[in-house]
């Protein structure tokens, strides 16, 4: 066997050349085995133990990652699904021995049985596996997203209690045995005559299909049997898919050759297609006719053409014809209009390779690919390809990248299959395939061909196993790097000054994160910094003023080395750091930083501009538009809160949600003023007006709940208004509520008051208490006055949440009576400080109020009306391009990537929650848990219990004066010690403490740990009494 650690340090170095050319994200893929939990992180895992050595190794590595607890714990947190294969495992290496993927919710599980494997034995293990899923204590688990077996009829109804949410199936058969093929169950769903669940077929989007019984039929009958009888019996089952018009996404095995019949599909049902992502898996030349359905839908915006080639179809078909080539690229352009993402593979036989049946059979087919052919996809973003594609199939030392490429192109996989091939193939292939990617990244006219890609993928998949085999010879691999041709594969040559645009660009990141210059020994690193959080105390201990002795008083006259800045850093600025990003800062509310946002923050001072107006830096106001919709759609806000929106809405990214509320107030106070004096007959520009506007100013009065963040009471001052609160009691949970409300709009009527501004809590900063929109928005219907009141929804940390579809029903309450929203995306949303969003309904009720343009300011592009100025949507002139590191941020981790962090947040304060609940006599929750925050007090010894009924029934807490003095002594002894951070809060009379855990560095043995200090400190100082 060759030695793995060679083979991962040569994946390593080519990782790192390609870095310090031009693309921002690099991403090789290795089947390898051992490079699973090395320097990837993967998000998938899946073993396979049919292989009686390749078990052993699996299950040892297994056993390992279960022993190992930090290892467990380091990698579980990246896993989302997990995938077991092949026989049943034994009992120690079952899902419920590794409780952190268990309790990381995976959105898929799929176990696939071996037929070697008695039945009753299968549904044994399931059922435990399933019970233990949903007995723990995540309760989420109980049902399941996706699920993946092979009998179909048993599984199904033994899950099928479970699975009310059920979207997505996979139907992996390999013999028809054991009662049902896939086209039965397919059928099921269709008619429900076997499945009584009008919800799981209406919810119904994802389908697989694998389906080998034809093929192993067809093995097993005489030679002089009808094959097409057998190919168009079996590929029937395919028909009932395209009744289930509401798939958007659709995977189908043709391994009985499906391509003829499925090109007989009516036009009808296609034409009705909510189709958005298909992959069709080994496909035959036999199976050419099958793109002809391309042009009978428009929709599809995900494509995988899994091609194969085989001895047999050789035999059966011979060469393809000019009208398989036709049926072809015909049908694949038809959907150039459409098409974002398209991906085509290889499968090979060995035997097949023997006999070139891949050059045979498709390389005449892919010659027929005209230069141009993928510029006419004009929204084609994603592109990946075997190399032999982009030469028309000639041999592979020719290989170089002749198509010209659509110029919308953001990704570029190349690829090569090597399955069971000679030795002295895989090293050659290796090379080329590296020299060619790098060869055309040297292109002088590259950035012209494709301005936007930022991502290329390699994809080398040696052996059918997964393994790497003894073909690969590494040291000859080495070797083949370095020898002598265009375009070194590892190393610039001695004089090669290529011209790389990205050069300084990442000078610059090296310098930041790695902290040093060419001249200089790496020292502490950025990565460094977040490496050692876990083990820095969170608050730092000096005393204030302890900066000033140690930095000289004058600034110095010559400059200074980096290396001494550096060393300064460390020992100077360090010191007096507050780690919010430390895994044990659980105080207010997290500030999150992510590596894409860093990123895009060095982008945004390279790019320094004021940016006031689109003249200023188009790029910069265009990108913060459409983020700002990006942001708007992820959060499911009503359409009228985007830029595109009839009703002139929009989105804007201010510095604080406190500058947020400040502007809305001022834009809501000229809104209400300028109503009343226009009505009561005031001339503008008089001086009559202004006294009027004037006087009415002092009569408007600003509203919150006295749970709402200071930010609205400051604002009012601001905007030289009044402030009242609305009272928020504890057995209301310290919501706001309609009747509360009323009384005291009621008593500013009395005081012939104008109440002009509200402000409504999404998440309120001492509970995460969500004020109740419905009634809220009742009461102001009441009276014609009331309806004018700006309604403002402040959700700057839990609005984060509403990127989670079990959120997003909140979101459909600002439809109708709300006129703005702000998130602060650099709370809980993985992009630093500061980024705070606001999205506004109506941007003229804003601009009206904040537009003063002097002739030094205007220019051809503002005037005429088709461009955004954000200098009219904010109190500040200037502008940073903060869009930059949100746009990294969200095209980095995507919505799936987003959404799994804001549930495993809010999972983590589930936990913490549900600990300090076991504990009731040691603790009291004041409030319910909410979005990862928990609110809690000690309980007295003196005194017990405090809580008691409030009229609606629900069991409040009292001001008790001993309990109040027991956790405000525990809270300062627990910060005073250092190892975790947190705050308090006093609500209602109630001293309690606050326990937050959502910054990106959270995880499960932090919470722990942290509820075992407040324990043993609640302990202690009962005890010490």
């Amino acid at each position: 066997m060759p030695d793995f650690q060679v083979v991962e340090d040569v994946w390593h170095q080519i990782c790192e050349y390609l870095e310090t050319r031009d693309l921002f994200n690099i991403c090789l893929t290795s089947r390898t085995i051992n490079h699973v939990g090395t320097r990837y992180l993967y998000r998938k895992i899946k073993w396979d133990w049919k292989g009686k050595k390749s078990r052993y190794r699996i299950m040892s590595l297994w056993t390992a990652l279960v022993q190992d607890k930090d290892k467990r714990s380091r990698l579980c947190g990246f896993v989302r699904e997990v995938h077991l294969l092949g026989s049943t495992p034994p009992k120690d290496t079952r899902m419920v021995e590794c409780p952190e993927i268990h309790e990381s919710n995976p959105s898929s599980l799929s176990i696939i049985r071996s037929d070697k494997v008695p039945f009753y034995q299968e549904i044994d293990y399931l059922r435990d596996v399933v019970s233990s899923v949903v007995e723990s204590p995540k309760g989420r688990l109980a049902w399941f997203e996706s699920i993946a077996a092979r009998n179909v009829y048993a599984l199904v109804a033994l899950l099928l209690p479970l699975l009310h949410n059920l979207r997505s199936l996979k139907l992996d058969y390999t013999f028809a045995v054991n009662g049902g093929y896939p086209g039965q169950m397919i059928e099921s769903l269709t008619s429900g005559k076997e499945i009584h669940s009008a919800e799981l077929q209406n919810n119904f989007e994802h389908l697989e299909v694998f389906d080998y019984g034809t093929n192993a039929l067809h093995n097993n009958l005489p030679h002089s049997c009808d094959n097409t009888y057998i190919r168009m019996r079996y590929s029937s089952q395919l028909i009932p898919i395209f009744q289930l018009q509401q798939i958007k996404h659709l995977k189908v095995w043709l391994r009985s050759r499906h391509g003829l019949l499925l090109a007989r599909i009516p036009d009808v049902q296609m034409n009705h297609w909510a189709l958005e992502t298909l992959v069709l898996d080994h496909i035959s030349v036999m199976d050419c006719a099958l793109f002809k359905i391309f042009k009978r839908t428009n929709k599809l915006r995900s494509l995988h053409l899994g091609m194969n080639a085989e001895e047999k179809d050789f035999w059966y078909v011979g060469i393809p014809s000019a009208d398989d080539s036709k049926y072809i690229w015909n049908g694949l352009r038809a959907l150039c209009g459409c098409l974002e993402h398209l991906s085509i593979s290889f499968s090979i036989t060995p035997r097949s390779r023997e006999y070139r049946i891949d050059t045979i059979m498709w390389g005449p087919l892919f010659r027929h690919m005209t230069a141009g052919f993928f510029q006419d996809f004009t929204r084609l973003k994603t592109l990946e390809l075997p190399i032999q594609m982009l030469n028309g199939f000639r041999d592979i030392m020719e290989v170089g990248i002749q198509q010209d490429l659509p110029v919308t192109l953001e990704r570029l996989g190349l690829r090569w299959d090597f399955r069971d091939v000679q030795s002295y193939d895989v090293p050659t292939a290796t090379v080329r395939i590296l020299w060619v990617l790098t060869e055309f990244l040297r292109l002088p006219d590259r950035h012209q061909r494709v301005p936007l890609l930022q991502e290329v993928i390699i994809r080398l998949f040696i052996g059918e196993d997964g393994l790497s085999r003894t073909v690969v010879d590494c040291d000859d691999l080495i070797e083949q790097f370095n020898m002598e041709q265009p375009g070194p594969i590892l190393q610039e040559q001695e004089g090669d000054e290529a011209d790389d645009p990205m050069e300084d660009a990442m000078f610059l990141a090296q310098l930041v994160a790695e902290g040093h210059t060419t001249d200089q020994p790496p020292k502490k690193t950025v990565i460094n910094y977040f490496d050692d959080l876990p083990n820095q105390r969170v608050v730092p201990t000096i005393e204030p003023g302890y900066l000033r002795p140690l930095i000289p008083t004058s600034p110095p006259e010559n400059p200074e080395p980096w290396s001494a800045i550096q060393s300064d850093i460390e020992t100077k600025i360090k010191p007096g750091i507050t780690h919010w990003q430390s895994p044990n800062f659980m105080a207010f509310f997290p500030a999150g930083v992510t590596y894409p946002s860093i990123l895009g923050e060095m982008y945004s001072a390279a790019f320094t501009a004021p940016a006031f107006n689109w003249l200023c830096s188009p790029a910069c106001t265009e990108l913060e538009t459409i983020v700002m919709d990006w942001l708007a759609q992820a959060l499911a806000l009503p359409e009228c809160f985007l830029s595109t929106s009839e009703n002139r809405g929009g989105g804007v990214i201010q510095v604080t949600a406190s500058d947020t509320v400040a502007t809305m107030m001022i834009a809501a106070r000229e809104r209400r003023v300028t109503e009343m004096v226009v009505s009561e007959g005031f001339k503008p520009d008089t001086v009559e007006y202004e006294d009027r506007m004037m006087e009415l100013r002092s009569r408007l009065v600003a509203l919150a709940s006295n749970q709402a963040h200071s930010s609205t009471a400051k604002g009012a001052l601001l905007a030289g208004t009044r402030f009242r609160s609305v009272e928020a009691r504890l057995e209301d949970n310290l919501e706001m509520t309609g009747e509360r409300l009323r009384a005291v709009l009621e008593g500013l009527d009395r005081d012939k008051l104008t109440p002009y501004f509200i402000t409504l809590g999404l998440g309120t900063t001492n509970s995460c208490a969500v004020d109740r929109f419905r009634e809220i928005k009742a009461v102001l219907a009441e009276k014609e006055h009331w309806k004018r009141i700006w309604v403002h929804i402040d959700a700057a940390y839990a609005g984060a949440a509403l990127v989670a579809d079990e959120w997003q029903y909140i979101s459909k309450e600002f439809a109708e009576g709300v006129d703005s929203f702000n998130l602060n995306m650099h709370k809980w949303l993985l992009v630093n400080f500061d980024a705070s969003c606001l999205f506004i309904r109506n941007r003229e009720d804003l601009t009206n109020a904040l537009d003063i343009t002097p002739a030094y300011l205007r220019n051809h592009y503002s005037d005429s009306g088709k461009v955004t100025d954000y200098r009219n949507w904010s109190m500040s002139l200037g502008r940073r391009f903060r869009a930059l590191k949100i746009w990294f941020v969200m095209r980095s981790y995507g919505l799936t990537g987003m959404k799994d962090y804001i549930r495993k947040s809010i999972g983590l304060g589930d936990t913490f929650a549900s600990l300090v609940r076991g504990r009731a006599d040691l603790f009291e929750i004041i409030t319910t848990p909410a979005f990862g925050l928990t609110v809690f007090r000690i309980k007295s010894p003196k005194s017990g219990t405090t809580m008691v009924e409030a009229d609606n029934g629900v069991l409040v807490a009292q001001p008790d004066e001993a309990a109040n003095e027991l956790t405000k002594e525990v809270y300062e002894l627990v910060n005073s010690r250092g190892e975790i951070f947190i705050t308090s809060t006093v609500v209602c009379g109630v001293y309690a403490i606050r326990v937050v855990s959502t910054n990106p560095a959270a995880e499960e043995k932090y919470v722990k740990r942290a509820f075992e200090i407040l324990v043993e400190t609640a302990e202690e100082v009962i005890k010490r009494g």
